[in-house]
């Protein structure tokens, strides 16, 4: 746990370093995505609950059948034609891809520059980034749909779609994201937020029949089904019960539902934090919650900033309300490393 408490600490001080003291924000993207890469992509086949698996499956050229997974495994084997059975450069240029997607999508939503901070330090603390040490062609997959709604977000609704079917691909659960459509086009109003939670809780609760669906369309799907209380032990229904609560405060304690962009990605975030709350014993609704979950790195610095607008000391409760993120996010990161989720300890190269 200490090497990856050292790697956080050293994430702060080149964040103080080139985004608050030297202001280049240029620099500050490429050395972070060059330091989670090299961290994610370095690492040993034995770090990541799947990670031995996806090796062992690329060293011996064995498919995902029945998965969904056409592109990633063209993916693979592209790889595997260039580089040959060397798995270290297969973690590194999927890990590589990844993190600059997902970097690329916090910087096309952030518009303001301090946002650009919690971007990145949510994304680590809130265990985003961990995760992706064990599920790596979900993330991947992840990575992409996020791009995919930048565009979406642009209105070029065509090629956004081609990206979600790529998704899909890579890792069958990225079909889910087709939700995000309807959510980017309906009113954001106070009423439709609270529909749109409704029916989150809905599905959530679905979750047996969720795996019946996906065990159909994709036989892979039949692993979760009695995998059930296992995801409760990451604390799921607490992180997504702080994420709901700050929505909360942007909801009704600012105009964000007035800005386009800052309301869908509102609506987007809740989704994925009633998912965590009533799912929080299917490792299968968790799987599905982090395509939306995810947009919390964004979302949540946009209220921070919107909520703080509506008081006359509108820095002094910014600095609050970021440090109450910033200190969960503390806490998230230690207790979810101390419960070693996902197999990521010990960190090893070899």
């Amino acid at each position: 746990m200490e090497f990856y408490l050292l790697q956080f600490a050293l994430f702060l001080v080149y964040s103080t370093l080139f985004l608050f003291i030297l202001k280049n924000r240029p620099i500050y993207y490429v050395i972070s995505i060059l330091h989670l890469s090299l961290l994610l992509g370095l690492r040993s086949y034995t770090v990541g609950t799947d990670t031995a698996q996806y090796v062992s499956f690329y060293n011996n050229q064995i498919n995902f059948n029945g998965n969904g997974s056409a592109i990633y495994i063209f993916l693979e084997k592209i790889i595997w034609r260039l580089f040959g059975p060397n798995y270290h450069v297969f973690l590194f240029i999927l890990s590589t891809i990844t993190i600059i997607l997902i970097v690329l999508a916090f910087s096309n939503f952030s518009r303001r520059y301090e946002f650009i901070f919690l971007n990145i330090y949510i994304f680590i603390s809130y265990y985003f980034y961990f995760e992706s040490f064990n599920a790596q062609r979900q993330f991947l997959a992840i990575s992409v749909t996020m791009i995919a709604l930048v565009l979406l977000n642009k209105n070029r609704w065509l090629l956004s779609l081609l990206l979600i079917v790529l998704a899909t691909g890579i890792h069958s659960t990225a079909i889910i994201m087709l939700a995000a459509y309807p959510i980017k086009y309906i009113k954001k109003t106070k009423l439709n937020f609270v529909l749109v939670c409704i029916i989150s809780a809905i599905f959530g609760l679905s979750s047996n029949q969720l795996t019946v669906f996906f065990s159909h369309l994709f036989s892979h799907y039949n692993m979760y089904t009695n995998a059930i209380g296992l995801s409760s032990r990451g604390g799921s229904f607490f992180l997504g019960l702080f994420i709901f609560f700050m929505l909360i405060l942007g909801v009704y304690f600012s105009d964000i539902l007035k800005d386009q962009e800052g309301s869908f990605l509102v609506f987007l975030t809740a989704i994925g934090s009633i998912l965590y709350m009533v799912g929080m014993q299917s490792q299968l609704i968790i799987r599905v919650a982090d395509y939306f979950l995810i947009y919390a790195t964004i979302s949540i610095p946009i209220v921070i900033y919107k909520v703080s607008k509506k008081f006359i000391q509108s820095k002094i409760v910014y600095l609050f309300l970021s440090a109450t993120v910033m200190i969960a996010g503390i806490v998230i990161l230690i207790y979810k490393l101390s419960g070693n989720l996902g197999e990521i300890i010990p960190y090893t190269l070899h």
